[in-house]
């Protein structure tokens, strides 16, 4: 990007024609549409293993400005379209928030307390898993207009991608869903992705969440990081899981269920009872790189 920076003045005119030709239907070149995938390693995995290594997409830069410059307009609006209960990846918002949130709903006696469980889920290749009919879909729902959005349909247009392992670089391949690791506009668009399912949670009545002096709380997201406050898990557990199912069938997120787990807030009956879509209790569970169990002594300190 560097050369980029040095010949801005030359080289600003052609990428402009460029750009407006794109939003106007013209396809990318070739090159703007090929990327290189590299894996890296995730911290405390099995290296002989495929699912321990995080794909990466090296992006063009013609492509990647692109991308950058409909992210910083994105930004411009993001906060008014994603509630705050989503804080990955949004402007002015931090992991603080969740924490937070957390550690308040541990720590209070709720309203409706007796019962009180987090359902920790885990998304199953979450960026790699979005289908862009439905993106698409989504961001027409949210009033974005179709000049903006040509511009990312062309970006997403019969895109291809090579991997690269070691010093062998695979013939190239197309690709067919998902929001690239490496771009500017993928965690924006992950997260306008994320939003239907938060809102069809926010709003069931059938889902109580947690209750404390006029306040509601059912969700806390961090990107594709989900937890889920419920005060009756026997029957708000059900109705959020067939909310979710219903919401994988349209935009191609899936939870991968022997990776989320249900953790009492408060003490549950003996033997604990059985959960739906073969969900297991916890004692513990890691978020957000914190350990959390019930005595929050344990990770936050007084």
């Amino acid at each position: 990007m560097e050369w980029y920076r040095k010949y801005q003045k030359e080289l600003t005119p052609s990428l402009v024609s460029l750009f407006n030709d794109v939003r106007e239907g013209a396809p990318l070149p070739d090159s703007m549409r090929r990327a290189m995938i590299i894996v890296l390693p995730k911290p405390g995995k099995d290296p002989r293993e495929c699912a321990s290594y995080r794909p990466i997409s090296l992006m063009n830069c013609d492509a990647k400005i692109l991308a950058k410059i409909l992210a910083r307009r994105l930004n411009q609006v993001i906060t008014q379209l994603i509630e705050i209960d989503q804080s990955g990846f949004i402007p002015t918002r931090t992991t603080d928030i969740n924490i937070r949130r957390l550690y308040t709903n541990l720590s209070v006696t709720h309203d409706n307390a007796g019962s009180r469980v987090i359902a920790t889920l885990d998304n199953e290749k979450a960026f790699d898993s979005v289908e862009w009919a439905y993106l698409w879909a989504t961001l027409q729902s949210m009033g974005f207009k179709e000049n903006f959005t040509k511009w990312i349909q062309a970006l997403y247009r019969d895109p291809e991608a090579t991997i690269r392992t070691n010093q062998n670089i695979s013939l190239p391949f197309a690709l067919q869903r998902g929001t690239r690791q490496g771009c500017p506009l993928s965690p924006l668009l992950f997260a306008i992705a994320m939003e239907p399912l938060a809102t069809l949670i926010r709003q069931s009545p059938r889902i109580g969440g947690l209750k404390l002096g006029g306040v509601t709380v059912k969700i806390s997201l961090f990107a594709d990081d989900t937890l889920l406050y419920l005060a009756n898990p026997g029957i708000e557990l059900n109705i959020a899981l067939d909310i979710i199912n219903k919401h994988t069938n349209y935009s191609g997120l899936k939870i991968n269920w022997s990776k989320s787990a249900v953790f009492p807030i408060d003490p549950q009956p003996l033997p604990p009872p059985q959960l739906p879509g073969g969900l297991q209790w916890t004692e513990e569970f890691k978020y957000l790189g914190i350990k959390i169990q019930r005595n929050i002594h344990k990770f936050v300190e007084p």
